[in-house]
């Protein structure tokens, strides 16, 4: 008897075209005998799901696989599948001596040459061509087991009575035409393998067809791709504009302590203060009477986020590439499940962003205070919890992106959603801060299946600078966190010492600790 190891997982599994137009895969659940029996599968299909059956047995596999390509489909046919178990006994029929076709057995099919009693040992056929050197063979409803052939009278030979009506069937009479003194049946002789299992059948349907291959576009091929987002706005300019602000300096004209500029304590001067002052001391060409508004407001608010938001991986959602071969022209419409684009519809639907203004790659985020609700969905008790969120202007962030959250220990806790960005506007018509509402995604949802990178230090080193003093500032060091990325990708900030910080940047060959308050250091390797 045949059963399975799971009860929800039975029959057949899947069907997948293979994309050449021609051929289609087909799965199937493993099957195990409780008589320690073989077992092998019969492979039905039909372009009618009422006719999978009635058509017959299209193929015999033999193979333990429970995989296999069917060919030489008709390109753009729907089919239809199923496969059932059969388990037979090797001492009883011979498989391995049956046709074969590709990686498949053929059941040799013949007709009666004259007609037949109850009794007789010996089976005369029309052509024995393909039929075993010994085995059982179904005539009308009766099995017959034979034990040897002669081919050159094309007879199948029986040794005993008991040979006929095998299996618990009744021994009949049979004539050419079908009639076994009962009725009429299809006068076709088949070989007979062993009990087939019907309780388990699932008929899936699966359309051969052809697909592009994943190749780079050319314009001989012409392969499908989309090269202009139509869905949202290009913001690339704005990113590249602001992804290069200077981050607050702690120094110059203006309130070096960050709470009193964010409170907007005066300082005795116009908007955005002084950073240097043509004083005679360092030169009317270091003077710059004030910072530009749009860098005063991103220092702020990445000040800001620095204090009360987190850090989180970005994932970006792709609007244009390569289609993936799962966005089908009959529906235009991506499959949710599908392991290469993961519902995108492009082959590179999702890309990591990696912010070069920290060593970890990711970017800050404030979220809001939100209730967390607990819903009875169909999968059980989900998690469920919306909430707002901002972030700076740069990187544009879209609809359908996607937020990696981590808890304390710095494991993922949840991925995110957008689901709206409202962008502030600042003057001259660039992009302030983006304010954002995203969605808690389910645990079981395939973007958890979106590879990413957590963390791009992945050797963090603290390293120090040489002890420097200036006027009015007394002996002090700085030390700062570099990571195993490429340099000209780190721009560090050293640590807050005397009211103030360096900036670290790569100038080509070296690391360089930049001026400030009219003194710099050198970095100690």
């Amino acid at each position: 008897m045949i059963y399975y190891l799971i009860n929800s997982q039975v029959g057949l599994d899947a069907v997948k075209a293979r994309n050449d137009g021609y051929t289609i895969n087909i799965s199937w659940f493993k099957s195990y005998s409780t008589d320690g029996y073989q077992l092998a599968h019969h492979i039905y299909y039909s372009t009618a799901a009422s006719t999978v059956y009635s058509e017959g047995v299209k193929f015999l596999y033999l193979d333990g696989y429970t995989n296999v390509d069917i060919t030489d489909l008709v390109p753009g046919q729907l089919y239809y599948f199923s496969v059932r178990p059969v388990e037979y006994n090797s001492l009883i029929v011979n498989p391995d001596q049956l046709p074969s076709e590709n990686n498949f057995k053929i059941y040799p099919e013949s007709l009666l040459r004259n007609n037949i009693t109850a009794t007789d040992l010996v089976i005369p056929l029309l052509d024995v061509t393909g039929f075993p050197d010994y085995g059982v063979i179904k005539v009308g409803v009766e099995l017959i087991h034979y034990l040897a052939v002669d081919a050159t009278n094309n007879n199948l030979l029986l040794t005993s009575i008991s040979q006929r009506g095998y299996g618990g069937t009744e021994a009949r009479e049979h004539t050419t035409d079908g009639y076994d003194g009962y009725r009429y049946w299809n006068p076709t002789i088949t070989y007979f393998l062993g009990k087939e299992y019907t309780q388990f059948d699932n008929i899936y349907p699966g359309q051969c067809r052809f697909d592009l291959d994943h190749n780079a576009f050319n314009v001989v091929d012409g392969y499908k791709q989309v090269t202009k987002d139509l869905l949202t706005t290009d913001l690339s300019g704005s990113d590249e504009y602001n992804v290069d602000f200077n981050s607050y300096d702690y120094d110059g004209w203006h309130r070096t302590d960050p709470v009193l500029l964010l409170q907007g304590a005066c300082v005795g001067s116009y908007l955005s203060g002084e950073q240097f002052c043509a004083d005679g001391y360092e030169g009317v060409g270091r003077m710059l009477r004030g910072i530009p508004l749009q860098e005063r407001i991103l220092q702020r608010q990445e000040y800001l986020l620095n204090i009360t938001g987190e850090p989180v991986v970005l994932i970006r959602r792709q609007r244009t590439g390569i289609v993936c071969n799962c966005y089908l022209p009959t529906s235009e419409y991506p499959d949710d499940r599908c392991p290469r684009c993961y519902g995108t519809k492009f082959v590179i639907g999702w890309e990591q962003y990696f912010n070069p203004r920290r060593s970890d790659g990711r970017i800050m985020v404030r979220f809001s205070p939100a209730d967390e609700d607990l819903k009875m969905q169909e999968a059980g008790l989900e998690s469920e919890l919306n909430t707002d969120c901002w972030t700076l202007t740069v990187p544009t962030i879209k609809d359908r992106d996607i937020l990696i959250r981590f808890d304390q220990n710095d494991n993922e806790e949840y991925r995110y959603e957008v689901l709206s960005v409202n962008r502030n506007r600042t003057a001259l018509r660039l992009e302030g801060a983006q304010k954002m509402r995203v969605q808690r995604i389910r645990k079981f949802d395939v973007a958890y299946q979106i590879r990413a990178f957590k963390n791009t230090s992945t050797e963090p080193v603290t390293m120090s600078t040489t002890m420097t003093n200036a006027f009015g500032i007394g002996p002090h060091k700085h030390d700062f966190v570099t990571s195993n990325q490429s340099p000209d990708k780190m721009s560090q900030l050293t640590s807050i010492v005397q009211g103030h910080n360096h900036t670290v940047v790569w100038d080509g060959t070296k690391l360089v600790v930049l001026e400030a308050l009219s003194h710099s250091h050198d970095i100690l390797m």
